[in-house]
């Protein structure tokens, strides 16, 4: 029975073992997921979210396949679908893998109706990374925490964008629950069977010691010599012991008188079973067969029970009988091992020696990529601790890209004189300013040029956390020596167009500004009216800086802080009306407020900063007797044949400007710029 149990119980725990194995692997899911686009139309853009990334541990892979060049543009999603508008479009929003078992899942592809045609949206400034690819690439998509990312796809706005795409991904799906227990069941089952198989062989063992015994009485082999035999010198080789003398463990003392035994089966081993079956021996003594001394012991396997006949003849030397059933048991033995070690070794290799089959993570170094453009850690950076949730409009990365772009055509532009190199990345007062000077530095060359707009180094950034456009950013950059810092103010009218360069003012020296980055939430929008929680509006601002510009004297004067650039204007002020005076010319100045040039905002301190564009006029009077004369700009920007005008001569500047107004105290000018604008007279 443990024999039968044993081997049941490690068959048992080997199906066990093998149906655990069977979950992981022939009826285990894929180990990866492919799935891919069909039946999708043409479309100048192709848009992917990041819905497709369904894996949350690591990055899927992706490919994508057009025909000759086209471009990945790597944005938020905000961005993209504002860049995108009304233009036809395949949207790659999604990945089914609700399918049935053995089936793959597919892309879930949109087409929306639009515009055929759109611009090339590649050198856009929404980008935060774009990659140009031939026929195919094959990467990994960029993963963030933060923020909700896509990838825009357009050849160059007219021919169809690459829509076969495909993604794969390590299977998620969890293992089946049953893996385990039978795993572990299957394990206990066949170390139960290899005990009771031990416990089978060691009870077979100690039975057949005893059974070898017995056979050997019956038959006579036994000597039954012990030590008394041996220090009386006693023969006892022809001695024979009875079952009874056998089991009470006493040698035959009188070897004469012992007969041959013939044992019928079945034995009865009982006390009185064997006295009857003695006597009855004695009594028939002359119908006992005897056995002949050289009858073939292997007669005796006939017997299918361990007493069965057989008798002693003259000689009990014989014991062969008793090694060849000992041979036969040491057969059942090896036989009996093999089989317990060959299932033991299959049960425990199965169970123990198969993993569980999924694909390698894992993956093999790829080219260079959007991935790889990214910086991940930047890009988590970027988010408010204050405003987990949300993410600036601009990163740091992008600005730096505008900024640098917007450097570069201002450089241009610098070294051409020339402003149509501008009108791509300047705008506003800003390109008028530059305009104006290129115009008086071709006609006068010791004029002065205006000061680089640097993007070596960025100070510090402001930006209104609204997506909405237009977007404006406010700055302050210099350059590695510190030598040209700026305030700048970008605008973006739209998502398709580019940040211009819209207004700029030199740094005043000794003037401060609170910290400030793209990320900070503080920043709010300001109405130029506004005065809540400052000393004035930004409108009374500007209107106290003109006023007191003009007239050191004025009521503004104690609205306004001094400083050096103040005192250089009130100073040339003061210079010109005195030098004209000698020459009996009336000098008279006043300024006025570019319509729709201030822009403010609230920094997160609670100050604001207000940029603007003033208009200075110079008006020139001569007496009856006099007249003012012109230098070779003025004369030629008035358009006057002769340098000596007897008529009123009119000289406007055009004057940028920063304002830091605070929640109390003085209003302080924090950058300054004027250039020579226009020239005429009331009689010209």
């Amino acid at each position: 029975m443990k024999t039968l149990s044993g081997i049941g119980s490690i068959i048992l725990g080997v199906v066990a073992i093998l149906a655990s194995v069977g979950l992981q692997t022939i009826w285990a899911p894929p180990a990866e997921f492919n799935a891919t686009t069909s039946d999708t139309q043409e479309a100048p853009l192709t848009l992917i979210t990041d819905d497709i990334d369904v894996d949350p541990d690591e990055a899927i892979e992706y490919t994508l396949s057009g025909d000759g060049e086209f471009t990945l543009m790597y944005g938020q999603l905000r961005d993209i679908e504002a860049w995108v508008g009304d233009a036809a479009h395949n949207r790659i929003a999604s990945i089914n893998t609700d399918v049935e078992r053995g089936e793959d899942p597919t892309v879930e592809t949109t087409y929306v109706d639009g515009e055929a045609e759109v611009p090339n949206p590649a050198n856009s400034d929404l980008w935060l990374a774009t990659q140009e690819v031939t026929d195919e690439v094959t990467q990994r998509w960029a993963q963030h925490d933060a923020g909700e990312w896509a990838l825009l796809v357009a050849a160059d706005g007219t021919a169809p964008a690459p829509t076969e795409f495909s993604v794969s991904w390590v299977n998620i799906e969890p293992d089946s629950p049953w893996i385990t227990p039978l795993m572990i069941a299957g394990i206990a089952l066949v170390v139960i069977g290899i005990v009771l198989l031990i416990w089978r062989f060691v009870d077979f063992r100690r039975r057949a010691k005893r059974t070898s015994g017995r056979r050997a009485a019956v038959r006579g082999d036994y000597t039954g010599i012990t030590a008394a035999d041996v220090v009386a010198d006693r023969d006892n080789a022809n001695q024979t012991m009875t079952i009874e003398q056998v089991d009470a463990g006493e040698p035959v003392e009188d070897a004469a008188d012992d007969q041959p035994t013939q044992v019928v089966t079945p034995v009865d081993l009982s006390a009185e079973t064997q006295a009857a079956d003695a006597a009855s021996a004695k009594d028939d003594g002359n119908e006992v067969e005897d056995i002949d001394d050289n009858d073939d012991p292997s007669d005796d396997n006939d017997d299918t029970d361990d007493t069965n006949s057989g008798a002693r003849g003259d000689e009990a030397t014989d014991t062969a009988p008793v090694r060849d059933d000992m041979r036969d048991d040491e057969k059942g033995n090896g036989f009996l091992r093999r089989t317990i070690t060959a299932l033991s070794a299959l049960g425990l290799a199965v169970g123990l020696g198969t993993g569980p089959a999924h694909a390698e993570t894992e993956t093999p170094a790829a080219d260079e990529d959007i991935e790889e453009q990214v910086d991940e850690e930047t890009v988590e950076e970027e988010v408010d601790p204050e405003e987990p949730d949300s993410f600036p409009v601009v990163v740091d990365a992008q600005f730096e890209r505008i900024i640098g772009a917007v450097s570069a055509a201002v450089a241009e532009g610098d070294a051409e004189g020339d402003a149509e190199q501008l009108t791509g990345r300047v705008d506003g007062q800003a390109l008028s300013v530059r305009e104006e000077s290129y115009r008086n530095n071709s006609i006068d060359e010791d004029y002065a040029m205006r000061t680089d707009v640097a993007a070596e180094d960025i100070l510090a950034t402001w930006m209104v956390q609204d997506a909405e456009f237009p977007r404006t950013i406010y700055a302050v950059t210099s350059d590695e020596e510190g030598a040209a810092t700026q305030l700048l103010v970008l605008r973006q009218d739209d998502a398709r167009s580019q940040y211009k360069l819209i207004q700029n003012a030199p740094f005043a020296p000794g003037a401060e500004l609170p910290p400030g980055n793209l990320a900070d939430h503080q920043v709010e929008p300001l109405g130029t009216d506004d005065s809540t929680d400052l000393v004035m509006s930004p409108d009374a601002a500007v209107e106290a800086l003109s006023e007191y510009l003009t007239d050191p004297s004025a009521d503004a004067a104690d609205a306004v802080a001094d400083n050096e650039w103040i005192d250089s204007v009130h100073e040339y002020q003061q210079e010109l009306t005195d030098s004209h005076e000698e020459q009996e010319t009336d000098v008279s100045i006043s300024r006025t407020i570019f319509d729709d040039s201030l822009n403010s905002v609230r920094l997160p301190d609670g100050s604001a900063l207000v940029f603007g564009a003033m208009n200075s006029m110079e008006s020139l009077t001569p007496s009856e007797d006099s007249t003012v004369q012109l230098n070779e700009l003025t004369q030629e920007l008035g358009e006057f044949e002769s340098a000596e005008q007897e008529d009123q001569v009119r000289i406007r500047y055009r004057e940028q400007f920063a304002l830091l107004v605070p929640p109390e105290g003085e209003v302080s000018l924090v950058g300054y710029e004027t250039v020579q604008s226009t020239v005429d007279s009331p009689s010209n």
